[in-house]
């Protein structure tokens, strides 16, 4: 980034703050959910796996469509 871009002391500021407070914490919480998947029963496992599955398919399937509209316009 060159000197006229850069960004202004206060974002770099939020940015670090977010990085040592927020991060770790969504860290310990993504473990923790995972640590109470691990522990359902099979049946439960499966259901949150499809769960996860039909939302990842779900949130690609809407990039691609915003995607492909943005390039629609170009």
């Amino acid at each position: 980034m060159g000197k006229g871009n850069q960004a202004p002391f206060w974002q770099d500021y939020v940015k670090a703050l977010v990085m040592m407070f927020i991060e770790p914490a969504l860290g310990i919480l993504y473990l923790y959910m995972l640590y109470r998947v691990l522990t359902l029963p099979a049946w439960g496992q499966v259901v949150v796996g499809l769960g996860v599955w039909v939302a990842l398919g779900y949130g690609g399937y809407w990039l691609h469509q915003k995607t492909k509209k943005g390039l629609e316009k170009a």
